[in-house]
């Protein structure tokens, strides 16, 4: 059978799927669920550990991801990387482009503590919530690097994409939580 690339077909359907629910998650009003899944996470996860949660947001923060970004380009460039080096940029760039300029304005989405005083944030936050820039980023960034680093690295390749999975869930909670 010839292999078939479905990938446009299929982030067109994601697209139209995002349009059509937007409405209905778009809110300057407190959502419930927001609400309720924030309350879960501060009651099972310690205060103790705010410190670190806020720890990781910073250190994921969109500077010092900018830094790694460029010292990542700068060394793929370097070692004649180009298809990796592109790849990074576009990757990149497009999750600031789409979430940032696209998604963000459209479901203009306020953050979950915003109504309540015992959920507000650990740290002071601009902007809004939906959908997260800086999990987002973190996605593409860290699995991206996983996959360039298993590639070369074939023999620590779980132990690579399960340091990747657990960064990128801390950065999602951290996200979420602070």
């Amino acid at each position: 059978f010839p292999s078939h690339d479905n990938s446009g077909l299929i982030s067109l359907g994601l697209l139209v799927f995002l349009l059509t629910l937007g409405p209905g998650i778009a809110s300057n009003r407190e959502v419930t669920l927001d609400t309720a899944i924030l309350k879960f996470l501060h009651q099972v996860i310690p205060a103790s550990w705010d410190q670190v949660f806020i720890l990781i947001y910073k250190v994921t923060g969109k500077e010092v991801t900018a830094i790694l970004i460029l010292g990542s380009l700068i060394f793929a460039l370097s070692k004649r990387y180009w298809a990796e080096a592109k790849c990074l940029a576009f990757a990149t760039l497009g999750i600031l482009l789409v979430i940032d300029q696209g998604f963000k304005p459209f479901f203009n989405r306020l953050r979950p503590g915003t109504f309540d005083a015992n959920l507000a944030s650990l740290v002071d936050v601009d902007g809004k919530s939906f959908p997260s820039g800086h999990a987002g980023g973190s996605l593409v960034f860290y699995f991206y690097m996983a996959f360039v680093l298993s590639a070369h690295f074939p023999q620590y390749r779980q132990l690579i994409y399960l340091a990747a999975t657990v960064w990128v869930g801390l950065v999602g909670l951290s996200s979420y939580i602070s």
